[in-house]
């Protein structure tokens, strides 16, 4: 699903302990886009200041409000 977002993502993440389950949302970067996941919720945000939130799953955009705690931690991913 990430693909038909723009994403080029492989299966496992960078710094993942495939031993145990992961706290941090997953985050990836698309042409300046942040994209955040974490379960079956995706936040999008846009190099405008736009964001967008959706089912990780099936790509239906949700109502939901921006989840600024989740792409904080999604953030805690990029090294220093």
């Amino acid at each position: 699903m990430l693909y038909a977002a723009g994403c080029q993502s492989d299966s496992r993440w960078l710094g993942d302990n495939l031993l145990t389950p992961s706290l941090l949302p997953k985050l990836n970067i698309s042409q300046q886009d942040i994209i955040s996941i974490r379960k079956d919720k995706m936040v999008i945000l846009r190099q405008d200041g736009s964001y967008g939130v959706w089912s990780a799953g099936t790509l239906v955009p949700l109502n939901d409000r921006l989840d600024v705690p989740m792409l904080t931690d999604a953030l805690k991913r990029l090294e220093d």
